[in-house]
C-alpha cells in the first residue's frame, strides 16, 4: 500500500479522537492494509495521539503496546 494510504489513515483517526473505541477500530483496519514499515510509522504516531489525549484509559494504551509486540 503507498504511504498516501499512510496520510489518509492518520487523517481519519485524527478526526475520531473523540471516540477512544471508534479510534481502535479504524486503527486495527488501518494495520491490516499497511506494509509493516508504515504499520511502525503508524504505531508511534497513535502513541504519540494516545499521550495527548488525558480522556483515553489505560486500556487503550494497552491495547496499542500489544498490537506492537504482535507485531514484532
Amino acid at each position: 500500500m503507498s504511504s498516501s494510504y499512510l496520510e489518509y489513515s492518520k487523517l481519519i483517526l485524527s478526526k475520531l479522537v473523540f471516540d477512544p473505541e471508534l479510534f481502535w477500530k479504524e486503527y486495527r483496519k488501518a494495520l491490516k492494509e499497511l506494509e509493516v514499515d508504515e504499520q511502525v510509522l503508524l504505531q508511534i504516531w497513535t502513541e504519540s495521539i494516545a499521550q495527548k489525549e488525558q480522556k483515553w484509559s489505560g486500556t487503550f494504551r494497552i491495547k496499542c503496546r500489544l498490537i506492537k509486540l504482535i507485531r514484532s
